[in-house]
């Protein structure tokens, strides 16, 4: 996705965390718990509400509204 989104010009992130269909993408795992095979750990869930990345609030929209 990164290679793919720089060379058209595009951050990265903003496919990352605001595309719609990346279910097979992103996951959450229990803390503590062993990844499957090929799975890297890129964050982690806190309380609170919203997204940050590295400490800063993401405020760009995005993403599919499953329940809207």
């Amino acid at each position: 996705m990164r290679d793919a989104a720089i060379a058209l010009g595009v951050d990265p992130l903003h496919w990352i965390l605001g595309g719609g269909d990346d279910h097979a993408l992103v996951a959450t795992f229990p803390h503590g718990a062993a990844l499957p095979p090929g799975w890297s750990e890129i964050g982690s869930v806190s309380t609170g509400s919203g997204v940050s990345v590295n400490g800063v609030a993401w405020e760009s929209a995005g993403g599919w509204d499953h329940f809207g």
